[in-house]
């Protein structure tokens, strides 16, 4: 986890024992929790005066919540804490442990003057693109109208999914009986993660169909990305119930002969949404990944079941690339025993792309790849997923 505290320095906090820290001043922590609950900026600037470094500790020192003291300050309303903290150097945007923002905070508990503010100081309005979940969606599960209908006009992503339950801010208002909230997120283009499908509006709709009846449901949420001109669309299927693992697949590389697409299978919860798939932070491996296959692909490459992209020939994705994987392999993966790859329009092919460990003695033989490859076409989801990279 990677903490940013603005003028606070990064080095002195990664190699501070911050339990250690909180456990030798846990009368003065005391002070500060109190000076928060009573949001008493004046008293707390100046005990933090006086004891440098305090206000970088995260709640209870617990470095693996990474709870600062601005998301908590933020979770209670304390707003004159908050303007203090903020003018201290800490970022609006500072992430915990579950790269959740302030603003998550205080939209999940309904502060809203807190919540206001911080989107006046340039709090992103969708949160983290790696965070759990959204600071719309939280204002869903609290109904808090007022405060969504906020988020909306500053052009919150009303579609975007919470990643642990993939769901969207319209489900999560319909689950918790938000029903003004609801309206309005619905008017305002939300949709629930899981619409019906008219097959006859859909690009592609063979594959659409094909992965509904040999992965799982397929979620309403598209992503658009460009390849050489050309747009390609990145769908989901959640693999079953969808609560272990879901398929990111390209819509868009079969208009060139011999039709492909490709695909990756992903954890449940890994996120993918519009700020996400473009970052240049490790969660957008995967859309990146499937987009230069589909460049390469719109631009000629033959490219079959076999085809490895090794992290050594692939500088555009190296600074992303995923921990202890060294390449990728493309799988015709058999989703079920004697499920073809036709879709409506004539053969597609749809290749999985499966991660590699080379053993100690680097990439192997043709022939140990081609018996690899033959065990991973009807290999088990998780020996085929990525792992959570980030």
């Amino acid at each position: 986890m990677e903490f940013n505290f603005g003028r606070f320095s990064r080095e002195v906090l990664l190699m501070t024992d911050q339990i250690g820290v909180f456990e030798k001043n846990a009368e003065l922590f005391g002070d500060i929790y109190d000076f928060i609950s009573n949001d008493d900026a004046r008293q707390l600037s100046i005990l933090a005066k006086a004891n440098s470094g305090l206000l970088q500790i995260p709640m209870f020192g617990d470095s693996s919540d990474a709870v600062s003291l601005l998301h908590h300050a933020a979770s209670i309303g304390a707003l004159e804490v908050c303007k203090f903290l903020v003018d201290e150097g800490m970022d609006v945007n500072l992430i915990d442990g579950a790269y959740r923002t302030p603003l998550v905070y205080a939209t999940g508990s309904g502060k809203q003057e807190v919540a206001f503010w911080l989107i006046e100081r340039g709090a992103d309005i969708n949160g983290d693109c790696r965070g759990i979940t959204t600071p719309l969606i939280e204002s869903a599960r609290v109904n808090d109208t007022e405060l969504a209908r906020r988020l909306i006009a500053q052009g919150a992503d009303v579609n975007r999914l919470q990643c642990k339950f993939n769901q969207t801010a319209l489900d999560t208002a319909t689950v918790y009986g938000s029903e003004d909230t609801a309206e309005l997120i619905s008017r305002a283009g939300g949709m629930r993660a899981q619409e019906p499908i008219d097959l006859s509006q859909e690009r592609a709709s063979g594959i659409l169909e094909h992965l509904f009846h040999n992965v799982g449901p397929i979620l309403s949420n598209r992503l658009a990305l460009i390849a050489d001109d050309q747009a390609i669309d990145l769908r989901t299927a959640l693999v079953g119930k969808g609560g272990e693992f879901k398929v990111l697949c390209t819509i868009g590389a079969y208009e060139i002969t011999p039709s492909i697409e490709f695909m990756i299978c992903l954890p449940h919860d890994w996120p993918l949404n519009d700020s996400a798939v473009i970052s240049p932070l490790s969660v957008s491996f995967p859309a990146q990944l499937l987009r230069m296959l589909a460049l390469r692909r719109l631009g000629g490459e033959a490219i079959a079941e076999g085809y490895v992209v090794g992290k050594q020939a692939t500088l555009e994705l190296s600074e992303i690339w995923p921990a202890d994987v060294d390449a990728f392999a493309a799988v015709n993966y058999q989703f079920k025993q004697g499920a073809g790859n036709l879709n409506a329009t004539g053969e597609v092919t749809l290749l999985m792309m499966v991660p590699v460990t080379y053993s100690k003695t680097g990439r192997p033989s043709a022939v140990k790849l081609d018996t690899w490859i033959g065990k991973q076409r009807v290999a088990s989801w998780k020996k085929i997923a990525l792992r959570h990279s980030m």
